[in-house]
C-alpha cells in the first residue's frame, strides 16, 4: 500500500505525498540496495530456528556466529504465525501485549503471557496489574471501534485516544503503538528502537551501530512521541515508499538494527 493512498495525516497537519525515493534523496544507496537484496537472510535472524522457507546447511547459531550478531529474544516460527493471525484480524489481547515484551512462553503447543504473581510483565521485568490491562485492553478495543475512517487516519489522535482509556501503569509507549499496529491491521507500523536505527542507517549509508536513537519518549509526552513517529515514518516512505510495511520488512530491520561494527552478511553470501 502506497502511503500516499492512505489519505490521512501523521499527526500536526503533516499531509502525506505519495510515494517517495527508494533511495533517500541518493543517500544510503549502496547499503539500502544491499540490504534490500538479501531481506531474506536478515529476515531469517530473526528466528530460534531457521525458518521452513530458508534453506542452508548451517544451524542458526552457526548463521548468527558467521556474520556476527547477536539478537535479543529471537522469535520461534509459530509464535509469528499466530502473531499474524492476529494483525490479520485487527484484535488485540494478553498475548499481543506480552510478545511485544519478550514475555511469551510456549506452553505444550500453545503460547501464553508469562506472569509474576499472577499479572503481565513488561520487557523490564516490572509487573503490569492484570485488572488493569484487562479493562484497558476492552476499554481501547470498544473506542477503535466507535472510529470513523478520519479519526483512524490520524496516528496523534489514535495515540490521545489510546492514553486516554486508563493506560495501566509500567505499559509504556511502544506498547500504546503496538497496540495501535495490530488494530490498525499494520496500517500504522509497529515501532522499535532497534528498527528506527537500521532506518537511519540505511538513509545515512553508515552501520547501525554508528547511529544513535533515543529511547522511546514517556507515553505522556505525547507531542515528542509523535514527534519520534514522524520520523520512523518518514524514513520508511523515503526508503520503501510506503509505510504500512509486510512483516518480513519488520522483522529484517528489527535484526539489521542489532549490528555491531563486525557484522558481515557476505559471509553467508
Amino acid at each position: 500500500m502506497e502511503y500516499g493512498d492512505i489519505g490521512c495525516c501523521w499527526g500536526n497537519g503533516v499531509e502525506v505525498g505519495r510515494g517517495g525515493c527508494l533511495n533517500g534523496g541518493g543517500r544510503g544507496m549502496k547499503k539500502i540496495d544491499t540490504f534490500k537484496k538479501y531481506i531474506d537472510l536478515f529476515d531469517c535472524l530473526y528466528y530460534t530456528e531457521k525458518p521452513s522457507y530458508f534453506k542452508s546447511e548451517l544451524s542458526m547459531d552457526e548463521i548468527k556466529r558467521k556474520v556476527n550478531i547477536i539478537i535479543k529474544n529471537p522469535t520461534e516460527e509459530d509464535m509469528e504465525r499466530m502473531i499474524e493471525k492476529y494483525l490479520d484480524k485487527g484484535e488485540i489481547n494478553d498475548k499481543v501485549v506480552s510478545w511485544k515484551a519478550g514475555q511469551l512462553i510456549k506452553n505444550g503447543s500453545e503460547y501464553e503471557p508469562k506472569k509474576l504473581n499472577g499479572n503481565y510483565i513488561n520487557g523490564y521485568g516490572n509487573e503490569i496489574n492484570k485488572e488493569s490491562l484487562d479493562l484497558y485492553l476492552d476499554n481501547l478495543s470498544k473506542d477503535w471501534n466507535k472510529l470513523g475512517d478520519v479519526e483512524k487516519g490520524d496516528f496523534s489522535e489514535l495515540y490521545k485516544i489510546a492514553c486516554g482509556c486508563g493506560v495501566p501503569k509500567f505499559f509504556g509507549t511502544v506498547y500504546i503503538i503496538n497496540l495501535i499496529y495490530f488494530l490498525s491491521k499494520k496500517k500504522w507500523p509497529i515501532y522499535d528502537k532497534f528498527a528506527h536505527k537500521a532506518l537511519k542507517s540505511l538513509f545515512m549509508d553508515k552501520n547501525p551501530c554508528e547511529i544513535y536513537v533515543d529511547s522511546a519518549p514517556g507515553k505522556k509526552d505525547i507531542n515528542n512521541v509523535v514527534n519520534m513517529y514522524n520520523e520512523f515514518l518518514w524514513l520508511l516512505n523515503e526508503l520503501f515508499g510506503e509505510i504500512s510495511i509486510e512483516r518480513k520488512l519488520d522483522r529484517a530491520l528489527w535484526v539489521y538494527g542489532h549490528a555491531g561494527k563486525d557484522f558481515d552478511i557476505t559471509k553467508l553470501i
